[in-house]
């Protein structure tokens, strides 16, 4: 029987206080500029607070979009699985085959090598020595990802590295 190895990052919470404070900085900001840009076309005025209003809600959708979200890594028979789970909705993003694991490090900030876009960054604190660098070929393709394991999941796939390169 094939032994599951499951780790979830739980989700950090939505911060309200940043919501309303960027509720209530936004509100001010299109009313700052509705008294600057009074004397200018209507137009131009609506547009611009608009503008303001629209940046306001982007930011907010980001605060409670990385506030909702968890990650879910498994190691099942010979692969790792990373899910990112947002609300109840599963999206499976990778499957990496052990085999094809070129490097498995802990992650260094100062190292040009294991830089990655922030989608491809699967973790939920901030605090770099928790986290570890993946490079990896899949069909082809090179990838790199950084993970948030705990050092129990550490040593399984580092365990299961190991075993694929002996075999």
């Amino acid at each position: 029987m094939t032994k599951i190895t499951r780790q979830e990052l739980p989700t950090k919470g939505v911060s309200y206080i940043k919501v309303v404070g960027m509720l209530i900085i936004t509100i001010y900001l299109m009313n700052l500029s509705l008294q600057i840009l009074v004397n200018t076309d209507p137009l131009t005025s609506s547009f611009v607070a608009l503008s303001i209003v629209g940046l306001g809600a982007i930011y907010i959708y980001n605060i409670v979009f990385y506030s909702m979200v968890n990650y879910v890594y498994k190691i099942i028979s010979n692969e790792l699985i990373l899910e990112r789970i947002i609300s109840h909705s599963n999206h499976t993003f990778y499957n990496i085959n052990f085999q094809n694991i070129m490097m498995f490090e802990p992650y260094d900030p100062n190292n040009k090598n294991m830089r990655v876009s922030r989608k491809r960054r699967y973790v939920q604190s901030k605090d770099f020595k928790r986290w570890y660098f993946i490079e990896f070929t899949r069909d082809g393709n090179h990838g790199k990802l950084i993970i948030e394991p705990d050092s129990r999941f550490v040593s399984s796939i580092r365990e299961r590295i190991k075993r694929n390169e002996d075999s």
